[in-house]
Parts: C-alpha cells; structure tokens; sequence
C-alpha cells in the first residue's frame, strides 16, 4: 500500500510539472520563458509554436511565432544591425511613412490616405544619450513613458526629471542593470514593478512582457491609452528598446490594402520615428512589456 501511495504521488508530481511545463528560448542571449499555456500567447487564442497552429490570430510581424530555438538563433545571427530576408528594406530610420511605402512597398506614383491614427500625448522623447547612455536604452524608453503617467495624475513620480531618471536607474541597477550589456530583456518587467513599488512608493504597479506579441495586442495598449516598451533584436533596432507612444494605418487608394505602423520614440532622435508593421513586408524578433499602473494615483 505504502508503495502504491509512493507511486501515485510521483505520478501527481510529474502531471503537475507536465502541465505547469515551460518552453525556454533564448533571446539576447538570456533565457526567456515562453509558458506551455494560453495565457503565454495573450487572449486572441494559440499561436503557431512548436507544433501547436491555430487561424485565430495574425502572426504577420512576428518572427518568434512558430519557430524552433536553432532557427531564432539563426535569425538573430544574421539580423544584426543590417536585417536580412526577413527585414530587407527595414535598414535605416522611417521618418516619413508614406514615403516609405511608396519607396518600398507600392508603386512610386500610388497614393496613400491615412485610415486610423492614434498618438498618446505627453510622453517624453529624450534621447539616452542625454541621460549618460551606457546601454540605458530600456531606462530611457521607460523614463519617457513615466513622463506620460505623471500627466495622469501619478503624483508620486517626482516632478524633477532627474530624480525621476535617477530612481530609475537605481532601480534598473538593483534588477540586473550594468553599463556594460545594459538590462536584460527579461528583466523589463521587473524594471516597472520595481520602480513603482520600491522606486515610487505604489502598492501595486507592474510590468508584463510578451514575446508572443502582435501588431493588434501593440494597438490594443495605445487605444486603451497605456503606451508600451518594445525590445528588439534585429533590423535596424537591434538589440535596443524604444517607447511606442502611437500608431498610423495608411490606405492604399489604388488597391485598397491597408498598412500599418507603430508611431515611437526611440531614444536615439527627438524626431518622432515609426517601425513598419503589416503588409510591409517586415518583421520582428521582440519583446513587448506593457505597463499595468498603480489602482491608486495617490
């Protein structure tokens, strides 16, 4: 009897492993877990990954979805800093995104309305240099978005900007920041919950990442008004994280397709950028860490 209750617990044990199983991928060259479950692939339903696809949701910009940790390690070998199939027109700054699609998508003479646009106000775009630099790109893009929820009505973030930044960094520091190799991307979400619980005073305030991410779950966070972080690992923002403060949907007048952009700050120009989404023909290796604020704001 004692040997069969034995075995019916080491059998509980390994059910309650399998179900609770996690899948690490590396990214960045720190692991990062990616959760067996649903709740790992956000709320639109499954995601293609090692073997398990699904038709409920667009997988159109992310490079993750799907593939095995030798083909992510393939890609993040060739994309550095100059993109590869994968990104071959995504090699330099988007500044203008009608001229980017008529010089890169479209026909040079193809004219575009705008569809839909949305733009957070108030969210801070100083560039990391101004800040020190010294691989504070994560701490920079969080620092701009901190400006914003100061507007909201978060009046524990300290109105003097360098004590903001500094609590910041302070934070970053105490989750595995270094000047050498910057913040870990799986440490992000640490970053904000850190920063308003320890950094600010809150009760509460965290962080979420989502390797898993889509252009409607970006969408999603700027329509609900919450600006988000996104961390990138090829193409021209390899290996750096910007701020996504908006988003701009252009119209093909000619064919009636419809493009997609996330409007950002990325810590490298006061000039407002833009990351080309769908039907660009771009995509991405990344990570989104949106922000869940404080209940109070006092």
């Amino acid at each position: 009897m004692k040997k069969i209750r034995l075995i019916l617990v080491m059998l509980a044990i390994i059910c309650s492993v399998n179900f609770l199983k996690i899948t690490v991928i590396k990214v960045y060259g720190a692991e990062v877990p990616v959760e067996s479950s649903q709740q790992a692939y956000g709320k639109e339903g499954k995601n293609k990954y090692n073997g398990r696809t699904s038709n409920k949701i667009n997988t159109d910009n992310n490079i993750l979805i799907g593939k095995s940790q030798k083909e992510i390690d393939k890609i993040l070998n060739a994309n550095k800093f100059v993109g590869d199939k994968n990104n071959p027109k995504v090699n330099s700054a988007i500044e203008n995104p009608v001229s980017y699609l008529k010089k890169n998508v479209g026909k040079k003479t193809d004219v575009y309305s705008l569809k839909s646009s949305k733009i957070l106000p108030g969210i801070g775009n100083t560039k990391c240099n101004s800040l020190g630099g010294n691989n504070n790109c994560t701490l920079t893009a969080f620092y701009n978005i901190l400006k914003y929820y100061r507007t909201q009505g978060y009046n524990k973030i300290p109105k003097d900007n360098n004590k903001m930044y500094d609590i910041v960094k302070k934070c970053a520091i105490d989750v595995g920041y270094t000047k050498k190799r910057g913040l870990p991307v799986n440490k992000n979400n640490n970053l904000v919950k850190r920063t308003w619980q320890k950094g600010f005073g809150y009760s509460s305030g965290t962080g979420n990442s989502n390797y898993m991410w889509t252009y409607s779950t970006l969408k999603k966070q700027i329509d609900s008004g919450n600006p988000c972080m996104f961390s990138i690992a090829n193409g021209y923002y390899y290996n750096h994280t910007v701020a996504v403060v908006g988003y701009k949907e252009y119209k093909n007048m000619r064919t009636g397709k419809v493009y997609t952009f996330l409007v950002v700050h990325d810590g490298w120009s006061t000039t407002t950028r833009y990351i080309a989404m769908k039907n660009t023909g771009a995509s991405y290796v990344a990570c989104q860490t949106s922000i869940k604020v404080p209940s109070k704001k006092k």
